[in-house]
């Protein structure tokens, strides 16, 4: 989940929880973009709230907010106290999904984004993951409530012949 702000210059800052498919479909938006060359070199910050608490839901689509399971249950103060104490991390992804992440954020609310870069552990230790999560992509894409397409910062004339 990317956090607003009105200011395109401002840090990305989001949070990341883990879902079953089949439990957030329609509450989420899935970006596609071209990774494009050069090195991961800029920087998001993310909070895992399942570091925090299990119980923290997805959130509203573009609505931002959180909703938890079993709210009749739920202690309001101990859960945020949880989710307030985890540190964020830097993260870093390359320039264009930056760009991308940066004009997709909303102005006043969150924003529930679903992106590989992110989602998917890249690392070499998450081969098997991203061997699963790319099976699912086609699925992943059509559970989406939009699939925003980013084609980066614009290109002038190239830009305009694909539109």
């Amino acid at each position: 989940m990317q956090y607003p702000s009105k200011n395109i210059s401002d840090p990305l800052k989001a949070d990341l929880f883990y879902r079953k498919l089949e439990d957030i479909g329609g509450q989420y938006e899935a970006l596609s973009y071209c990774w494009g060359i050069g090195a991961a070199d800029q920087e998001i910050r993310i909070r895992d709230l399942n570091a925090a608490s299990p119980s923290v839901g997805a959130g509203n689509h573009r609505g931002g907010g959180m909703e938890v399971r079993n709210a009749r249950n739920t202690n309001w103060d101990d859960m945020s106290a949880k989710v307030d104490t985890v540190d964020r991390t830097s993260f870093k992804i390359k320039k264009n999904l930056h760009d991308g992440l940066k004009r997709l954020r909303g102005k006043y609310g969150n924003v529930c984004l679903w992106v590989d870069a992110i989602c998917i552990d890249q690392s070499s230790e998450g081969a098997m993951e991203k061997e699963a999560q790319i099976a699912m992509m086609a699925r992943i894409y059509d559970s989406a409530a939009a699939v925003c397409v980013w084609l980066g910062e614009d290109l002038g004339a190239e830009a305009k012949i694909a539109f």
